[in-house]
């Protein structure tokens, strides 16, 4: 009924805010946490998120939830720490702080929000590359695809003037993405 589909929808609406409220950085809750605190039968939460998109009561992007008034923005605190952070990795592109020295200047949710909006990329659990030098790199690694079939970690390492540290997790981290294909000691672009 129309009175019980008002209800359900004022007690997303609560839930969510009570989520954005604890977690201001982030876009909003997976999909399956929203559907497991509303009470929901997996069959019934596509159509129910459905229709609240719909009807504009909710957002739906990525496999996460948001009240649509919700917009995850640094505090001018916040943002002085990642500029500063920002501001060491353009100093060495490649050769980038850890996660723990991330970690001495940011907050994990802080950390969150810079991958999730790919200010930063994780590599891996340690290796990490801002947004724009990931690009490029990945500029630089096709037009070098396109001089030579394939590539070794160490030339990697040398077209970057950098450690096997990140070329290794840079061609991992392109083989996990399907973008390169490891064979061996080489890499090669996917078709």
């Amino acid at each position: 009924t129309a009175s019980a589909w008002d209800r359900a929808m004022h007690q997303a609406t609560s839930i969510l805010q009570t989520y954005h409220d604890k977690y201001p950085l982030r876009f909003g809750m997976p999909v399956q946490e929203f559907r497991v605190r509303m009470n929901l039968d997996p069959k019934w939460a596509g159509p129910f998120i459905e229709k609240a998109v719909e009807q504009s009561r909710l957002n739906h992007v990525d496999n996460l939830i948001s009240n649509p008034s919700h917009k995850p923005k640094l505090t001018k605190q916040q943002q002085v720490g990642v500029e500063k952070l920002l501001r060491q990795f353009e100093k060495q592109p490649y050769n980038t702080p850890s996660r723990k020295e991330i970690l001495q200047v940011l907050d994990e949710e802080q950390l969150h929000y810079l991958l999730s909006v790919k200010e930063l990329v994780a590599l891996n659990n340690d290796v990490f590359l801002s947004g724009t030098v990931f690009a490029r790199s990945l500029e630089i690694l096709r037009e070098a695809f396109r001089e030579r079939e394939t590539l070794t970690v160490a030339e990697v390492r040398d077209l970057f003037n950098t450690s096997r540290k990140y070329a290794l997790a840079l061609m991992e981290f392109l083989d996990a993405e399907g973008i390169t294909i490891r064979e061996g000691d080489f890499r090669r672009l996917s078709s």
